[in-house]
């Protein structure tokens, strides 16, 4: 790559990387929030630990 980094080149690649890691960030949003139900263990409380929470 002979030619040299334009403003142009770093204005590209500055908003290619902002879409990416945005889209990454709502990927991984929306994985978490299909795993959290999987991962809950509400049927496993009993009202003494409900009861811990008040405290």
């Amino acid at each position: 790559m002979a030619q040299a980094f334009t403003k142009e080149m770093s204005r590209n690649i500055f908003y290619g990387g902002t879409a990416f890691f945005f889209l990454l960030f709502l990927a991984l949003t929306f994985d978490t929030h299909l795993a959290l139900p999987d991962r809950d263990n509400r049927e496993a409380l009993d009202p003494t630990t409900e009861r811990g929470q008040m405290i």
